[in-house]
Order: structure tokens, then sequence, then C-alpha cells
């Protein structure tokens, strides 16, 4: 087994267990996540997320707390998996944006109060869905291409 043979080797492995990191990460933050949750949609407005986080009960807010804190790990583990498939640093911009958006989330569930720069939540979240949902699709056809080719 040659260096080239190793290091590929070495890159299956890591991506083994960032993906496994990431789906037990996943069923964490669906599992302490309330239900239609701000950063699992792909579009919501200003007025829509205002209602959402000020709606929470006590309960539902000390969850989605928690499961905004295991999304930290979630979108570390997203991004190195996209940039290790796609060595370019332009891959870490969704998770960039859902850094914003969370902070941003767990701001509110700490202090109870929607401050004026949460005005700026849609203009993160759909961008973030938007750039992962293509990178998402650049990695399947980089796969697909590379399946094909042999």
């Amino acid at each position: 087994m040659g260096p080239a043979d190793s290091q590929k080797s070495f890159l299956k492995t890591k991506l083994f267990w960032l993906h496994v990191s990431l789906i037990l990460s996943g069923v964490l933050m669906k599992y302490f996540g309330p239900p239609g949750k701000l950063d699992g949609r792909f579009f919501y407005t200003i007025g829509e997320a205002r209602d959402y986080l000020i709606n929470l009960s006590i309960i539902e807010r000390d969850r989605y707390f928690w499961g905004e804190i295991v999304d930290y790990w979630f979108m570390i583990n997203y991004s190195w998996i996209f940039y290790l498939i796609i060595p370019k640093k332009r891959v870490f911009i969704p998770g960039f944006l859902d850094l914003i958006e969370t902070t941003m989330i767990i701001i509110f569930l700490i202090s109870g109060e929607f401050n004026s720069f949460h005005v700026l939540l849609p203009f993160v979240s759909f961008p973030k869905w938007l750039g992962a949902v293509t990178l998402f699709l650049l990695v399947a056809a980089k796969l697909l291409k590379k399946r094909a080719d042999g």
C-alpha cells in the first residue's frame, strides 16, 4: 500500500466518522428542537421569526437552546465534509451563515428578547439553505462523475 492509497484510506475513514457524527448530531437536534424550528425552514419572514420565537414556552426555549448548541457541532461536521470533498474555501459559506443564524437564535433563547439584529434572520437563512443545497448537488455530481469515470 503506497502513500496515495494510505491517504485515500485515511480520507475515507475521516469521512465515515464525520458522517456518523453528522447523523448523531442531527438526531439530537431533532430530539431537542421544537416543531417548525426556524433553522430547519428554507424560508421565513421577519414576522414569522418574531412570532415563532416569542410564542415558545419556557420548556421549548430550553430544549431549543440545547438543540442549537448541538447545531454548532452539526455545522462543523457538514462544513468539514464539504471541504474534504470539494477543497475550496467557499464551501464554508453555508456553515458560516448557519453560525450567524444559530447564534442569533441562541441570543433570543437566552435573553427572551427579539432585538433589532434579529430582523436579519430570514436574510441569513435562505442563502444558507441555497448554498447548502447547491453544495450537496455539486458533491453528488462530483461523486457520480467519479463513479462514471471508473
